[in-house]
């Protein structure tokens, strides 16, 4: 395939504003990989950024939940991240890049994603990155730049790689205090991207209960495709009642919050898998907890700042395990959500 000389990315100059810009592609090197884009996820963390520059990146190539094909591969990788060797002509996804010299990455690399100096293409600020993140038509993978060989995926899934990882972790978190059974009660708050990934990894574990609730009965109607045994639609019905319908009446309550407006269901008995639903639902976040618990696990899986292992707090749940909020738009070449698991044995 030949390679151009120069090629497009989309550059975020300032909040809310969007542009083209045309750089030159560089020689590859040694370590290094270019990639032709083939599409990437639009996540919550790029709508952040678009809307306020939270994070003081600009000007900056977003883009983070992509995937593409090797055009061109430096001699010395021979491998992706677990062993399975490279190519030109292999499909690639991206993971955190880590320092390698901090405390974490030294003493803990089984949480790399704690590491202060990690970098995670597509969330790289400066100019000098232009090509290092996948809203382009072409993306460079730095020296050391963590890749997994996914060939044997089509290009839909292998966008959907990203933020099926942070199920995974989030459920496998939830694994720690719960022992999800096939007859266990799992709630789904918020039937968006995440939350109908959720139901369908937790529906793949044997869990036959699950019970999906959102304000919006066509991401019902897909949720109970899915998988979901049960649906309840908060803005048709009181929530409360019917979910403690469904789990026998062991008694709930509500809590809320003016400032920002919360709504927390207590069921005793089951398990919830909560998922704030996108922008568009106008359900609120939900969760299910124990009343009488006294601690709380806390982890955090995101890029970024993901948490690694326990952490304890006084709260009224069990334990709860949180991920960033996602949108499902998809950038194609060329051209919040937070997850919560709150558990109870």
């Amino acid at each position: 395939m030949a390679i151009p000389k120069k090629c497009k990315v989309s550059v975020l100059e300032e909040p809310r504003k969007m542009a083209i810009h045309e750089v030159t592609i560089p020689k590859i090197g040694a370590d290094e990989i270019l990639v032709k884009v083939e599409g990437c996820g639009i996540c919550g963390t790029d709508v952040h950024e678009f809307k306020g520059d939270p994070f003081k990146f600009c000007p900056i190539q977003l883009g983070h939940e992509g995937t593409g094909e090797i055009v061109a591969i430096g001699k010395n990788v021979k491998t992706d991240f677990t062993g399975k060797p490279l190519k030109v002509g292999d499909k690639i996804v991206t993971g955190l890049k880590s320092c390698g010299v901090c405390d974490t990455c030294k003493f803990h690399p089984e949480v790399a994603e704690l590491c202060n100096g990690g970098e995670i293409f597509g969330l790289l600020p400066g100019a000098k990155h232009y090509l290092n993140g996948w809203f382009g038509e072409y993306m460079k993978v730095n020296a050391g730049g963590v890749v997994f060989n996914v060939s044997d995926m089509d290009r839909d899934l292998r966008i959907l790689i990203e933020p099926a990882a942070v199920i995974v972790h989030a459920v496998e978190q939830a694994k720690q205090i719960f022992n999800f059974q096939f007859n266990s009660y799992v709630l789904v708050q918020g039937c968006g991207p995440i939350g109908l990934l959720l139901l369908a990894f937790v529906r793949c574990m044997g869990v036959r209960n699950i019970i999906a609730c959102d304000g919006d009965n066509k991401r019902l109607a897909f949720a109970k495709k899915l998988g979901a045994k049960y649906t309840v639609n908060g803005l048709d019905a009181d929530a409360i009642e019917q979910v403690m319908k469904i789990t026998g009446g062991e008694g709930g309550r509500w809590s809320s919050s003016a400032r920002a407006p919360r709504r927390r269901l207590r069921v005793r008995g089951s398990t919830s898998v909560a998922a704030a639903a996108s922008a568009s639902s106008a359900s609120s976040p939900t969760t299910v907890t124990r009343p009488t618990a006294r601690t709380s696990t806390c982890a955090t899986s995101r890029s970024r700042r993901a948490a690694a292992g326990p952490t304890r707090r006084r709260t009224g749940c069990r334990a709860s395990t949180s991920s960033r909020r996602r949108r499902s738009a998809v950038f194609r070449s060329p051209s919040s959500s937070r997850t919560s698991i709150r558990s109870r044995r």
